[in-house]
């Protein structure tokens, strides 16, 4: 009886207006139940955008906080109670506006162009909702491309742009990594169908979990740093089956994240517009700092922001460096709402 109540209450309080609407639309509870189960902490909403779609958003920090949209990587980093409470310390709000096949069985399949018409759309629902008239950016890995493409259509709306892990350079040598990166990214640059099938082939193996472990620590296997935080994934309450079930319930999403990974387009951030940083971890293997730091000169000498000890994986023990570097950075900022 309360489980089902708490259903109901859910779908009253993420979409009060359906029932007056009259729609036929089911809501797609996979992700509310995902972060339950995995970070209950987090508060789970729904915004239905201008086209009529509909949007699914998870919130973490306090609700007074500066809010942020928090465009995420291929999935949601671990957040556990101790980040919950650097967020309150910090007072910033992360809002993160999930992509349309994240964390999602439910959603329609969609092509390259209006998958970023989505992204870009839930991106601005944060700014229409939270933020004002101009909106803070924190954007990582994949993500940054979903950002770039939003401040290039919405240079007027942004506030600030800062970038974690950004995909400049990615390795193509012979790790295992570097072997899955530079197929995948060639099979984007030329086919979108075959580079959409390899990753339903690579999506099916994931569904072992002694599998996905197996390439976890075989892809992340040169950076310590990174195996660390693996490892905590692991050592975890949840086993490491947070990750994998997250990358499951994911996998339309993670096509398109692979796709701008592979065609990075820093050419369309607008310069001069609003302030943009880098934040990036010093033992990064995948997307290198020295690679970074090269982009940030050419972009018109931005502030790359270094986290000493980590990799790519920036959260666990590198999550606190990492907030209150975006932290100092937000601070030299106007307020939100300015």
């Amino acid at each position: 009886q309360s489980e089902l109540t708490s259903r109901a209450l859910t779908h009253l309080l993420v979409d009060p207006d359906r029932r007056r609407a009259g729609t036929a639309t089911t809501q797609d509870v996979l992700f509310i139940d995902l972060m339950r189960k995995f970070v209950p902490e987090a508060r789970c909403f729904e915004l239905r955008g201008a086209s009529g779609a509909l949007h699914r958003f998870i919130d973490f920090g306090p609700v007074n906080g500066r809010p942020a949209a928090f465009v995420h990587s291929q999935i949601l980093p671990d957040i556990r109670p101790a980040d919950i409470a650097l967020l309150h310390e910090q007072r910033i709000r992360l809002i993160a506006p999930l992509r349309n096949g994240a964390l999602s069985k439910a959603g329609k399949v969609l092509d390259v162009a209006a998958h970023l018409d989505h992204a870009c759309e839930g991106i601005d629902l944060v700014r229409t909702h939270f933020a004002g008239a101009r909106l803070d950016l924190l954007t990582t890995v994949s993500g940054c491309a979903f950002g770039i493409e939003y401040v290039r259509r919405h240079a007027e709306c942004v506030r600030s742009l800062a970038l974690i892990g950004a995909p400049v350079r990615p390795i193509d040598n012979g790790t295992t990594a570097g072997r899955l990166r530079a197929g995948l990214f060639h099979l984007a640059a030329g086919n979108w169908s075959l580079l959409s099938t390899a990753l339903d082939f690579n999506g099916q193996r994931i569904n072992r979990p002694e599998t996905f472990r197996r390439l976890l620590v075989n892809h992340f296997r040169p950076c310590p740093a990174d195996m660390a935080v693996i490892h905590g994934e692991y050592a975890a309450p949840h086993g490491g089956e947070r990750g994998r079930k997250l990358f499951a319930a994911s996998m339309d999403s993670i096509k398109h994240d692979f796709l701008h990974q592979a065609l990075p387009r820093w050419q369309n951030l607008p310069g001069g517009r609003f302030p943009v940083a880098f934040l990036h971890g010093e033992q990064d293997f995948i997307h290198p700092i020295a690679g970074v730091r090269a982009l940030a000169r050419d972009l018109g000498h931005l502030p790359v922001h270094s986290i000493p000890g980590a990799g790519q994986l920036l959260y666990y023990q590198h999550f606190e460096p990492l907030l209150a570097a975006y932290s100092a950075f937000l601070a030299q900022i106007s307020p939100a709402g300015a």
